[in-house]
């Protein structure tokens, strides 16, 4: 520290007063010219090393399961209304339109190939969105291709909640984390207020910027990267979710 005096680094602290009002810390110093002065420094909280507070931690953990979850009820609805209704699958190339990227392996009849073929050649989609829909507990997931909707049924957010808490992993988790008995998966009554709370979680938070295709890239490991990185994955999720 320097001397206001002599202006030079000859200086020593003789006091330390905390003054909890202003959070600031008043330190008496004394230079070798004989000049004493003192000096306020002010406490900074370095929040980058901050440790997470196992709820938060939780929360996050629970937001990424119900991510991952409610991705695969999408899929199985999309796979499925696009083999009931024939169409090929196709992936998303922004502002180019669409490209086909494959067909569903579980078409195995000739039969059903040249019904596709046929109908990829009739159409030309290039106007494919994709809409979720949820009312009284039940659920549709809709691809609308040229103006025309099409409807499949899917999970609601509550029954996709409902699957993960039946998961032994969810209640090792769980007591891991926030230090809460595993065998309250076994209590009825705990598993249904444990859904409730989750579900009204999931609906206030999902949506945050805190959950945005970064933060599942983030929380995965290996191919769990390539997954959320993908932004057909990204665009299907998001209309879920």
């Amino acid at each position: 520290m320097l001397c206001p005096s002599c202006k030079k680094e000859m200086t020593s602290i003789i006091k330390d007063v905390f003054l909890k009002k202003t959070n600031t810390v008043r330190r008496d110093r004394y230079c070798k010219c004989g000049f004493l002065f003192s000096t306020f420094e002010k406490f900074k909280i370095d929040r980058s090393n901050r440790k997470i507070r196992p709820d938060t931690y939780w929360k996050r953990e629970r937001m990424y399961f119900y991510g991952l979850y409610r991705y695969q009820a999408a899929v199985d609805a999309f796979e499925k209304l696009l083999i009931k209704n024939k169409l090929p699958i196709f992936r998303f190339e922004g502002k180019k339109g669409i490209k086909h990227l494959s067909f569903s392996k579980q078409i195995k009849s000739k039969e059903d190939l040249e019904n596709i073929h046929s109908r990829r050649k009739k159409y030309k989609f290039e106007n494919i969105k994709l809409h979720y829909k949820e009312n009284k507990g039940k659920a549709l997931f809709c691809v609308e291709i040229d103006n025309k909707k099409i409807f499949h049924p899917v999970e609601s957010k509550k029954e996709t909640i409902e699957k993960i808490v039946l998961e032994e992993e969810y209640w090792s988790i769980r007591e891991n984390i926030m230090g809460k008995n595993f065998k309250d998966s076994e209590n009825k009554d705990k598993v249904r207020r444990e859904v409730s709370e989750y579900y009204k979680s999931a609906c206030s938070y999902i949506k945050n910027k805190e959950f945005d295709q970064k933060f599942f890239i983030k929380m995965s490991v290996s191919e769990g990267k390539l997954l959320w990185k993908n932004k057909q994955v990204w665009d299907i999720y998001s209309v879920v979710r």
